[in-house]
């Protein structure tokens, strides 16, 4: 709080929109006491609106003081975020080439970042609240049951007030009004069918049992069900109702036998589908000689290094070394960060840490609500010493006291923010994130990120290698199929006829397939047999892919639908052929194939919801499906326990799109779907489809050779001047007109080239050179690592930016810069 000797008489606001600075607000007398840094303030922006802005700085008096507007309110008794964490945010905006506006944008839950356009709902307790209300509380809660809805505005004239911001934020706290969201959906764990002993039978188990089975002498079956399930309970600490049924041979009868009887009852168990052990009682779980050995290194590295590299083949127990340093750390009393890269991913890992750990663990992600997102800011803002576990938006949280950063599946391009800016990577975020802290961060990946790898070998992160699968896990055999053969011998299908054999061998042992292909849809074209016509999107310039189940061709850039042609518009012919396989072409052709097969798809068509993609998963994992084809989503480590065979089915297209990183991309993708294979005893097989078997990049991913590809690639890399060997920031430029757009790429090439000569590449038409009606030119700096120079660049580009943008009838120019770009 500011006292007497250091009075609050201007403060600088930083409001929640694309804006350079922060504002210069006076702070009436009656509020000069209650207000310090990182508090939340009403003002006024503009003529009429009002924002809830945050307090960061205290500037000396203007020169005109009588200008400087009020602000209205203080919405907070303590600040919502430390000046810590605001140095943070000031790097990612300077480092990012965005404002810090924006940066306050993507970092604050909607609750802490009001306007006067925010929506406001009846909460779950409002008719329950009128007789308890007060007469400003009343009149909002009463417009809410009229009307439904009304903005913060419609609040400040129904109370004829300037700030209502304390009022709302007291009726949200007791349920009373909500502010209106995108519809959030919970994510639903994934639950099996177990059996346990009836409940009777615990208190006096001794005594019960030999009666029980006393009686159950009458009837064989059911004496052996049982004895099976006793004999797998000394195994485990809870049992499978699917597993114990194949164990003692039996059918559904035996079992409603048992129940009706009250000897045995069925319950839900909920399990994860990560697979990083043998078991999933995370609390039996020892390191095994390779990884305390692995953890040791870990820890005695830290010693020296703030980051670690932890690559750990798929399945090695990655895990459990991450929570054994977690624990070190909770220990010490400082806070952890352990960030995955999908949701999906976030609560299924939750509870396996908190058997580890003996601690609760929190989960921060788009998924809650924004009351719960704000709870847990709060939360982490006070507590010294919690676990927060999710997706890259948790570095934004308020930490103080942190002491861990895990970064799983670093490789992974989800940790990767595209659009709106900031255009951050949360892995290098992570880090620096770390050493503003000055704590540690371990990067763990079964296939790491070039970057990532090279700063290990050059000494910059600590190196730690776990080669072995946890317990009695294989690697799985994989082979290479070529598909030139196959076309030969007339075989146009997506599938190899030694794929459909190993198809027919694996389900003959009930065991499971997963299919790869990376890309969704019934087929990417419809063209034009006798003039090769492509039906193009209206909005974008790329072709329309067509989807069965809605019989129409759609846009997978802008989602314009459209239905399928009669004929050619070109030349009038009516013999137009779907050409290419995605995957809903795929499970077709499947049906016909294999006509008795169970047979699921897994991309975003059919997941669109957080539970669609719970029930693929669960039915996969409970053997409801024998086949399960997907896109990249199934390449997210998860674990079937049945699965004998991994096909992907193109393996080209992986490593041939035209851009620098596309070998490391493939190299990763076909490691990581490879993986999923092989983590349970027995044996697993991999087969790659491929027209150029011979491929340098497809051999390393056969033999598994981590270390040859990397060299490679590293080479490439650096004969080319690309990272790590470089610094690339790349300038996307969007209009609606496209001449004004070519204009405005040339003019930034023009202005740049005098200060960074060759460095500047371009401009150039992107691949999809226009999408929903913006035409889109790239502009390339590559630059050496030179920190100076990366400085000096992003400062250019943002001035000629801005410059471009005032120039006439240029209003509606885009110009998005994105650092290391991926």
């Amino acid at each position: 709080m500011k006292t007497e000797s250091t009075p609050a008489l201007f403060v600088a606001v930083l409001l929640p929109l694309a804006i350079e600075k922060a504002y210069t607000y006076s702070v009436p007398e009656e509020l000069c006491n209650r207000i310090s840094f990182g508090m939340r303030v009403e003002v006024q922006f503009g003529r009429s609106r009002h924002y809830s802005g945050l307090v960061v700085g205290f500037p000396a008096s203007p020169s005109d003081p009588e200008k400087i507007k009020p602000i209205l309110e203080i919405l907070d008794t303590g600040p919502v975020i430390h000046e810590q964490q605001f140095t943070f945010w000031t790097w990612i905006a300077e480092y990012y080439c965005c404002s810090l506006g924006e940066v306050m944008i993507a970092a604050l839950p909607s609750h802490l970042k009001l306007s006067s356009e925010t929506r406001i709902i009846p909460g779950p307790q409002l008719e329950d609240a009128f007789p308890r209300l007060n007469d400003d509380a009343y009149l909002i809660a009463e417009a809410l049951s009229i009307r439904q809805e009304i903005t913060v505005e419609d609040a400040k004239k129904i109370l004829d007030r300037k700030t209502v911001y304390p009022l709302l934020m007291s009726l949200v706290q007791e349920g009373v009004i909500a502010f209106r969201e995108d519809l959030q959906e919970r994510f639903k764990p994934r639950m099996v069918a177990a059996v346990k002993l009836h409940t009777r039978l615990h208190e006096n188990r001794q005594g019960t049992l030999p009666q029980v089975m006393e009686e159950l002498n009458r009837s064989k079956r059911q004496l052996e069900a049982l004895m099976a399930f006793l004999q797998m309970e000394k195994e485990r600490p809870w049992i499978r109702k699917s597993e114990w049924m194949a164990r003692a041979e039996i059918q559904d009868g035996i079992l409603r036998s048992l129940v009706k009887k009250e000897i045995l009852e069925v319950y839900q168990q909920e399990v994860s589908r990560l697979g990083t052990g043998p078991g999933e009682d995370a609390a039996d779980w020892v390191l095994s000689p390779h990884q305390e050995k692995a953890l040791q290194s870990m820890l005695d590295q830290f010693q020296k290094k703030e980051t670690v590299l932890l690559q750990g083949v798929t399945g090695s127990g990655k895990t459990l070394l991450y929570a054994k340093a977690i624990e070190k750390v909770i220990r010490e009393g400082k806070q952890v960060l352990f960030l995955l890269p999908e949701i999906a991913l976030t609560t299924q890992l939750v509870s396996r840490v908190e058997q580890l750990t003996g601690r609760t663990v929190l989960t921060y992600h788009s998924r809650l609500n924004q009351q719960e997102r704000v709870e847990i800011w709060r939360a982490v803002l006070t507590k010294p010493d919690m676990i927060v576990l999710g997706p890259r938006s948790g570095l934004f949280l308020p930490f103080f006291n942190l002491g861990l950063i895990i970064v799983d599946e670093e490789h992974d391009g989800s940790y990767k923010q595209h659009d709106p800016a900031p255009r951050y990577h949360g892995r290098d975020l992570a880090i620096m994130l770390g050493h503003h802290f000055k704590a540690k961060t371990i990067l763990g990946s079964a296939t790491p990120s070039l970057e990532s790898y090279y700063h290990a070998k050059k000494g910059k992160y600590g190196y730690v290698l776990l080669t072995e699968r946890y317990g009695n896990a294989v690697l799985p055999e994989l082979r290479l199929i070529n598909l030139k053969q196959e076309t030969i011998k007339g075989n146009q299908a997506p599938f190899s006829q030694t794929l459909i054999q190993s198809i027919k061998d694996t389900i003959a042992r009930g065991e499971q397939i997963l299919l790869f292909q990376n890309r969704r849809g019934y087929a990417p074209n419809l063209q034009c047999g006798t003039c090769q016509w492509v039906q193009p999107c209206i909005h974008c310039d790329v072709s329309l892919t067509y989807h069965k189940p809605s019989h129409k061709m759609h846009c997978h850039y802008c989602g314009y639908q459209t239905a399928i042609p009669i004929h050619c518009p070109q030349c009038g012919n009516r013999q137009l052929t779907l050409k290419g396989f995605g995957t809903q072409r795929i499970e077709d052709d499947l049906k016909i194939f294999f006509p008795e097969a169970r047979i699921g798809r897994l991309d975003l068509d059919t997941a669109r919801s957080r539970q669609s993609l719970t029930r693929i998963l669960d039915d996969f994992s409970e053997k409801k499906l024998d086949i399960l084809v997907g896109t990249q989503m199934i390449t997210k480590g998860l674990d079937f326990e049945h699965l004998g065979l991994v096909g992907i089915l193109q393996a080209d297209q992986l490593i041939s799109y035209p851009d620098f990183r596309a070998s490391e991309r493939g190299f990763q993708m076909m490691v990581q779907v490879a993986g999923r294979a092989g983590r349970r005893e027995g044996h697993s097989l991999v087969l790659i489809q491929t027209y150029e078997p011979a491929n340098a990049v497809l051999q390393d991913v056969l033999h598994l050779n981590m270390e040859g590809f990397y060299i490679r690639e590293l080479q490439e890399r650096k004969a080319f001047h690309y990272p790590p060997y470089g610094r690339i920031v790349r300038i996307t430029i969007k209009h609606r007109r496209e001449e004004k757009c070519e204009w405005a790429a040339h003019y930034m090439v023009k202005q740049l080239t005098p200060f960074l000569g060759d460095a500047v590449q371009g401009p150039a038409t992107p691949g999809v050179p226009r999408i929903n009606n913006y035409y889109l030119r790239t502009v390339q700096v590559k630059l050496s690592s030179d920190a100076s120079k990366l400085r000096y660049a992003k400062e250019s580009i943002l001035q000629i930016a801005a410059a471009m943008r005032t120039a006439r009838g240029m209003s509606g120019l885009i110009v998005s810069p994105d650092v290391d770009p991926v």
